[in-house]
């Protein structure tokens, strides 16, 4: 029977009968396929499930779990890498797993890998330095199991692995020294030995990605150059050639080479990569562009004009018995009804070197309520615009901005301010990204202008990815002060925000946010019981669900409670809304 046959038969799950020793691989991923656990112990039943919690508490409690052995004497990283489970091959190498276990036919995990074309795992085995020159009993090493499997999607990463005719132990040596140095230390080490080995590709694609991301393009884009001249099928360094070509803005020998990968027929989800490199590099070629959003829905508010929580206040005891009662207009009210939104973006470049633009904001919101509520409908506008500098370690932006908020039919406040702010990106891997923003407002009420004054606040916020969960999770600190006409209204504090976006299947994220705010008050009002500090809780829950490529479904839900020292600013709320948003 053909390797091919046997490949195929191996993903089918069908019994498999042949005399060559490649038979004790094919009859162990049969058996992993349709879940048998061959006497495997606990681990290797964890792994199969997909469990990395427990997979991770086990090697806690017994660190020797991680290489127990099934029959066939295949390890837990064996399995993780059959069903292409990055995330627990990562916990089980991190545990000390042996990148290179054999199984009984001398089979490593990267030859599994290979044959079930399962491309993540055979990312994390080779930057683990995984061996792709070990061969099986049958004289097969992984490259060729990819291949006579039709494996493509691992090709080009067993390409880029351990240098052929390099022992394991040199290479493993050599990227552990070069993991643990510095962005320019990498890159120095790894110019070193290239020019004592010129012609090895794995080393001039290190050298590559080293260079690119030191932001030295034109550098990586020479290496990849090398690449291409000993292998032009090598697709990856092509397609990272193209990067290089992208950094320098050199867009249109860029997309000849996104184009050039697009002619080998790549796999599915290359090609929709490498499709969206090139809508990238078509917006980069612009010299401005705009950008459209509008979402429409429909919403449930249990509070919509902020009614106090109790029917019965305490007050400074000057009059009567010291308690007022709430005016039944002024009660919580309940609501449904239906919210609009737009807006409507742009940009344009200026300067030859592409990292100037003036960017600019029109937006604006309606609100409609059903029967008392329609006094607290709610409609704002804004306008912004001002200049952005971008670069591939941060974005400063620096807008001013004018807004104007309705409640109900009347005009309620007119806001005028900039609102300066920096994105950082904090080391090579775009992980840690910090957020450093000011807002500086000028409010002025039409009615209400004891509450004009100025509004100031400061914000930090510190984003990482944990790849693991697919997560991105961030802590925000903030202070702020409202300085008013009225001392009664001018008020000073700080806000703690956390939150949390994780990405669920069927291109769906969940958003979590926790945020907690305090405000001190300068002045006690005339009916005060006491000087007013506010604590208020927030949290909000978000679903999304793209449909298609410019449309969404979300849902989202907030709860708000604010304690106050004067029980007319006590109150909690609730708020559903279900919408379709749209982005062009």
């Amino acid at each position: 029977m053909s390797f091919d046959a046997i490949a195929r038969r191996v993903s089918q799950g069908a019994p498999i009968k042949t005399p060559s020793a490649i038979r004790i691989l094919a009859v162990a991923m049969f058996a992993l396929s349709i879940g048998s656990s061959v006497s495997a112990d606990r681990i290797h039943e964890l792994v199969r499930q997909r469990d990395f919690t427990l997979v991770r508490a086990l090697l806690k409690e017994d660190p020797s779990s991680v290489l127990a052995k099934t029959p066939e004497s295949a390890t837990p990283l064996h399995i993780a890498a059959a069903i292409d489970d990055a995330e627990i091959a990562e916990i089980l190498l991190q545990a000390g797993a042996d990148v290179d276990a054999l199984a009984d036919n001398m089979s490593t995990p990267l030859h599994w890998a290979s044959l079930k074309n399962s491309a993540k795992a055979v990312a994390v085995l080779v930057e683990h330095g995984a061996n792709r020159d070990l061969k099986t009993s049958d004289g097969f090493r992984a490259i060729e199991l990819a291949r006579k499997s039709g494996a493509s999607e691992t090709i080009d990463l067993l390409k880029a692995g351990t240098p052929a005719g390099e022992t394991m132990s040199t290479t493993e040596k050599t990227r552990q020294t070069v993991r643990r140095l510095s962005g320019p230390e990498r890159y120095d080490i790894l110019l070193e030995r290239f020019k004592r080995d010129p012609g090895n590709i794995s080393l001039n694609f290190q050298l590559g990605m080293a260079a690119y991301a030191e932001g030295k393009y034109s550098h990586a884009s020479l290496a990849f150059e090398r690449i291409l001249a000993i292998d032009p099928t090598h697709d990856r360094a092509r397609l990272e050639l193209a990067r290089s070509y992208g950094g320098m803005k050199q867009y249109a020998l860029a997309r000849r080479e996104c184009e050039t990968v697009l002619e080998n027929d790549p796999p599915k989800q290359v090609r929709e990569n490498i499709r969206g490199f090139l809508r990238q590099l078509a917006q980069h070629e612009k010299r401005g562009g705009i950008a459209v959003r509008f979402e429409v829905g429909g919403l449930y508010d249990d509070n919509a004009n902020v009614g106090p929580s109790s029917t019965i206040i305490e007050i400074s005891p000057i009059i009567s018995d010291g308690t007022w009662e709430i005016d039944e207009a002024s009660r919580p009210i309940s609501t449904s009804g239906a919210f609009a939104s737009g807006l409507v973006t742009g940009y344009r470049k200026i300067g030859h070197r592409d990292i100037w633009s003036l960017v600019s904001g029109v937006s604006a919101y309606k609100s409609m309520l059903e029967g008392k509520a329609q006094d607290q409908e709610t409609m704002f506008f804004s306008v912004s615009g001002g200049l952005q500098r971008q670069s591939r370690k941060y974005v400063v932006n620096a807008p001013l901005k004018a807004e104007l908020l309705f409640r109900g039919s009347e005009k309620l406040v007119r806001i005028f301010g900039a609102t300066p702010s920096c994105w950082l990106i904090l080391g090579d891997s775009g992980r840690w990204q910090l957020n450093s923003s000011i807002v500086g407002e000028y409010r002025d009420y039409y009615e209400l202008k004891d509450r004009d004054g100025s509004y100031f606040t400061i914000k930090e916020q510190l984003k990482t990815f944990l790849p693991e969960y697919k997560c991105w999770m961030s802590v925000a600190v903030a202070g702020f002060y409202e300085d008013t006409r009225a001392s009664v209204y001018e008020n000073a504090g700080a806000e703690c925000i956390l939150s949390a976006d994780v990405a669920l299947p069927w291109r769906t994220v969940l958003q979590v946010q926790g945020k907690y705010r305090y405000a001190t008050f300068m002045a006690r009002e005339s009916v005060a019981p006491a000087d007013r500090d506010d604590n208020q809780f927030r949290a909000s829950l978000a679903l999304s669900k793209a449909v298609g490529e410019h449309f969404s479904v979300n849902l989202n839900y907030q709860w708000t409670d604010n304690n106050s020292t004067f029980d007319l600013y006590e109150y909690n709320r609730n708020a559903v809304a279900l919408s379709v948003a749209g982005a062009f």
